[in-house]
């Protein structure tokens, strides 16, 4: 347009009579009320002059409205390029086709008045009007790409309604695989809980009977000979009172951390540390503290008494299977079950121990005997019970920080089966001896005074978990 106008002669001339003549259309109405006093005379010049100006404005509105256009035109085209690559319908492809033919005839009608001259820009101006000339296919091309948003949206929609379907479909198979994983899960459950039972009897038979009784029968055992002793009065030799208030057990059992102590009596007390160590495990049962026991009582075939370190661990290893069996897994018990096949050393099932130990809870007790060891047998060299415990308890310290095993080894025979240096044995060592000086003592339990063996009273580290 600013070419088309820069061409025309006398540009300037032109503008300020497409002005004059716009203000004078303004008033035109009101000419015409003062043309009807005369209209014989004054109505066919005023007419003329009213014509001329008609067609000034009319040619200065062409050019207005076909900048419109072209401005229209190119404000749609990037608009329907987008939509015609996003929803490629057949009908969308009708309706561009129509607004692209609409463009093009705007383009053709703008292209012949723009090589039309003066004199028919002049007759145009008041034949063929702007509102003539081009309103209609401008309202053409308006219609036609409101016609291609309208079916952008409702492609949209469709592509909603269609996700939404999928979504639905998602959600069911969703639905489905949940309700097959839970399925699987619950079977997997349920194969695991077999496996697991089926690996734990494997486990038990594959570990040798021990010549020890079981513990219950043990614990059922001291409880009657208690009671017995209790119900005729038995003038049995009694703890001395050192020792059930001594600070040293006094630690052991307070102690936040894991700990060892080791009971050394005599004969005169080895019935005595019996009830002591029943006493013990008793308390721990009732408070929901799992303890694990190896105590020695009469046997009537001399035979049976033979037991060797190995057994005494097979032995704790079993009571501990037996306390964690519903705490392992498939996989662990299965590990297990590896590990304790075929004739193993004495360390490597102190090692199965010390795994199961870790399961147990954060507080657990071992009570040994080791009294039950053969005094004839030969011991097994590099193996010591002081040793293991104390290289478990670092070790569990690390792994575990909360849980706390507290290990008590009793010996009322012999000398320990380990070699304990001077510093070992009194930091550990804790003497429990009876013999005809603890008169005093008898009488002072037949009297009811607190000097009973039943005067200790345990104080586990609360916090653990419970369980018998």
């Amino acid at each position: 347009m600013s070419k088309y106008n820069s061409s025309q002669t006398h540009s300037k001339a032109k503008a300020w009579l497409r002005k004059f003549s716009s203000k004078v259309k303004i008033y035109g109405d009101i000419l015409d009320v003062f043309v009807q006093h005369h209209p014989e005379y004054v109505s066919l010049v005023w007419g003329a002059m009213k014509l001329v100006f008609t067609s000034f404005v009319n040619h200065d509105k062409t050019i207005t409205k076909l900048a419109e256009g072209l401005s229209q035109v190119a404000d749609e085209l990037p608009t329907i390029e987008f939509l015609s690559q996003l929803y490629p319908t057949e009908r969308m492809r009708t309706a561009i086709a129509e607004v692209n033919a609409y463009i093009l005839r705007f383009l053709i009608r703008a292209h012949d008045w723009y090589q039309e001259g003066t004199w028919k820009h002049i007759l145009h101006s008041v034949t063929r009007p702007s509102e003539l000339r081009y309103d209609d296919i401008l309202d053409a091309i308006s219609q036609k790409t409101a016609t291609i948003r309208n079916l952008a949206s409702c492609g949209q929609q469709g592509m909603i309604y269609a996700m939404r379907d999928q979504l639905g479909e998602v959600k069911t198979r969703l639905e489905q695989l949940a309700t097959a994983a839970t399925l699987q899960s619950a079977s997997m459950v349920s194969m695991n809980s077999k496996l697991t039972d089926l690996q734990f009897s494997q486990i038990m038979r594959s570990i040798p009977e021990s010549s020890i009784m079981m513990p219950e029968k043990v614990l059922d055992y001291l409880q009657a000979q208690a009671a017995r002793r209790r119900a005729s009065q038995s003038r049995a030799l009694m703890l001395p009172y050192h020792f059930v208030n001594s600070p040293k057990l006094r630690k052991w059992t307070q102690s936040d951390a894991s700990a060892m102590i080791l009971v050394k009596g005599n004969f005169h007390s080895r019935q005595p540390l019996r009830y002591f160590c029943f006493d013990i495990i008793k308390q721990l049962r009732d408070a929901g503290i799992h303890a694990l026991l190896a105590i020695k009582i009469p046997v009537q075939d001399p035979q049976q008494a033979i037991v060797t370190c190995a057994d005494i661990l097979r032995y704790l290893i079993r009571q501990g299977l037996q306390i964690t069996q519903n705490l392992q897994t498939e996989s662990s018990m299965s590990l297990t079950c590896t590990r304790i096949h075929g004739n193993l050393a004495e360390g490597q099932l102190f090692q199965i121990l010390e795994s199961i130990l870790c399961d147990v809870s954060e507080q657990v007790y071992l009570v040994v005997d080791l009294e039950l060891l053969n005094q004839d047998f030969t011991h097994p060299q590099g193996f010591s019970w002081l040793e293991a415990f104390l290289g478990f308890f670092e070790r569990l310290s690390a792994r575990k920080p909360t849980h706390r095993v507290k290990v008590m080894l009793l010996n009322y025979g012999s000398d320990f089966p380990f070699a304990l240096s001077s510093e070992d044995f009194a930091k550990f060592v804790l003497r429990a001896k009876a013999g005809s000086n603890v008169v005093a003592q008898q009488q002072a339990w037949r009297s009811g005074q607190p000097r009973s063996r039943g005067s200790f009273r345990l104080r586990p580290r609360k916090g653990g978990s419970t369980g018998r």
